[in-house]
């Protein structure tokens, strides 16, 4: 079993040392009595409300926020157990994404039993690879290299049993959980219970269900693959169509961006199979005509701005909760939160938290909400140009908050020199715990601009399938595809120069390409090619022989 993802994986370890020297100066270790005791605060030192804590319901005792019982209230509105994906899925992948000590309350909350511990649930790629491996040692001692390219080859191309045993049999063996995750797809709700982890903190909480959801999707690809190469066409677009749904639930659910980066992922993986399935099926016009229809009923994917807006602000503020809740603990607290080891004793943090009674804890909370708020902002601007600039204008403010954080020396010097020291923690803190944790969230809006454009990248290709199909070949240029195959060529919104998307024939393929994160058309090259690129590149894979 694939170890649990974590939100605090998303940390921007650049800014630990400056963690260390600001927790050690909130943490009032000036007050004797409270250090010796290592008791946690009794009430909360920060106002609850719209502007500091953000919910005002539910609280936890001692009328603390509970922020991840507002989370799955959030989520779990209109849901019930006959409608949600995840009563279904959870079925397909067992018990075991959840913590033993959680499951109770997990299964409750989806309104069904506990799943048994054994019964037949979906096998991953790395266990299935490891009981294929003891029934077949590897030809040369220590080499495992060779089951690899069998994975590799798989997923975004057609490919036979006879070719790939291992993975036909890893096929094979989820039949029945490949079933229940298909039945999944055509649910209308997707609710995952947050179970809370060790801290009791959103950030550490075990994600390892939406990670199933990801293998899920893959192995569903790979078996379209299949059936592809053994001319059941119609079978493996619905494989394909059930992917997208997936992608679609899991980028819709509304806790937290993790979700919505494997919601694109999947799509990213569906899409290059689409490619391949339209590419080698050699299908006539009316039935690509047929599967471009259903491929366009797709829902757009949602972008990230809800879980921007609402889970990941929980987030940060959750943190900062529970810092202040630690009182004396905070250091250690925040050392364990990052990662960090174990705090020496610290002359300089004992002498200055000498000097600091507390901070006002209003002032981080409030600095967060703002923050995000220009953030949902910014990605609420519908024209792709202006948000882009707004996003970048959000990038270059918050790393002047953040820059003058990171000397630590430096942090403890106007601590001790300039201003009310009150003051100064207050701010700090909160420009610290932003920067810690929000550095990489703009850079999801650009992951949905590109996964939109691949989405139209691919309503290309079956327009070029289209055109070939009719007319024996692909066309010279996109252009001959409109009127007829296509409304417009899909302008390659990722190009900082503008202009459409790119394509190119190659041989009896093709390529489409647009500009990545660079903004620059490198003309098809991307990162493998001589001389390399930053371009984003769809070739259709022939089916292997």
């Amino acid at each position: 079993m694939a170890k649990r993802p974590e939100l605090r994986l998303l940390f921007n370890r650049a800014l630990l040392p400056a963690c260390v020297t600001i927790v050690a100066l909130t943490a009032r270790v000036g007050r004797a009595d409270e250090v010796a005791s290592g008791s946690l605060q009794a009430k909360p030192r920060f106002t609850i409300g719209r502007d500091t804590t953000y919910i005002t319901q539910p609280l936890r005792a001692g009328g603390y926020p509970d922020y991840i019982a507002a989370l799955n209230e959030h989520a779990r509105e209109g849901v019930t157990p006959e409608n949600n994906a995840a009563v279904l899925l959870m079925r397909a992948f067992g018990p075991a994404p959840i913590p033993q000590a959680s499951r109770e309350t997990y299964f409750r909350e989806l309104g069904i039993s506990p799943l048994p511990e054994n019964g037949n649930y979906l096998i991953s790629r790395d266990e299935f690879k490891k009981g294929w491996r003891e029934k077949h040692p590897p030809k040369l001692p220590f080499d495992d290299d060779d089951l690899e390219p069998q994975w590799n080859a798989t997923s975004a191309q057609p490919w036979t049993a006879a070719k790939y045993p291992m993975v036909a049999a890893w096929v094979a063996a989820n039949e029945k959980p490949l079933a229940l995750i298909l039945e999944a797809s055509r649910q209308p709700k997707l609710y995952f219970p947050l179970a809370p982890g060790a801290d009791g903190l959103i950030l550490s909480t075990p994600l390892e269900h939406l990670q199933e959801v990801r293998e899920a999707a893959a192995l569903m690809a790979t078996k379209a693959m299949l059936l592809t190469a053994s001319g059941k066409t119609e079978q493996a677009w619905h494989s394909l169509i059930a992917c997208h749904r997936l992608a679609r639930q899991v980028a819709a659910y509304d806790s937290v961006v993790i979700g919505v980066l494997i919601g694109y992922a999947i799509e990213e993986t569906t899409c290059q199979a689409d490619m391949a399935l339209i590419y080698n099926a050699r299908l006539s016009a009316q039935a690509l005509r047929k599967m471009r229809i259903e491929f366009d009923a797709l829902p757009p994917l949602t972008g990230p701005t809800p879980q921007l807006d609402f889970g990941e602000r929980l987030i940060v503020l959750d943190v900062i909760v529970e810092t202040e809740r630690q009182g004396p603990n905070a250091l250690d607290f925040f050392r364990r939160l990052t990662g960090a080891p174990p705090a020496k004793p610290s002359i300089e943090s004992k002498i200055v938290g000498g000097l600091i009674s507390t901070i006002d804890w209003d002032v981080p909370l409030r600095m967060t909400n703002e923050w995000f708020d220009k953030l949902t902002r910014a990605t609420r601007i519908a024209d792709r140009h202006e948000r882009r600039a707004a996003l970048d204008e959000y990038s270059t403010e918050l790393h002047k908050l953040t820059g003058d954080i990171k000397n630590g020396r430096k942090l403890l010097s106007d601590f001790l020199t300039k201003g009310s020291p009150t003051e100064l923690l207050s701010s700090r803190f909160g420009a610290l715990v932003i920067g810690l944790l929000t550095p990489a969230l703009q850079a999801v809006v650009v992951a949905y601009e590109r996964i939109e454009l691949e989405r139209q990248m691919i309503d290309v290709a079956f327009a070029l399938e289209e055109y070939k199909a009719a007319r024996g070949s692909y066309p010279e240029k996109l252009d001959a595809l409109v009127t007829a195959y296509l409304r417009k060529v899909p302008d390659d919104t990722l190009n900082a120069s503008g202009g459409p998307i790119g394509y190119r024939r190659e041989g009896k393929a093709y390529m489409l390409w647009s500009a990545h994160v660079d903004g620059i058309n490198d003309n098809g090259r991307s990162y493998d090619d001589d001389p390399s690129g930053d371009d984003w590149v769809l070739r259709p894979v022939p089916a292997k022989k």
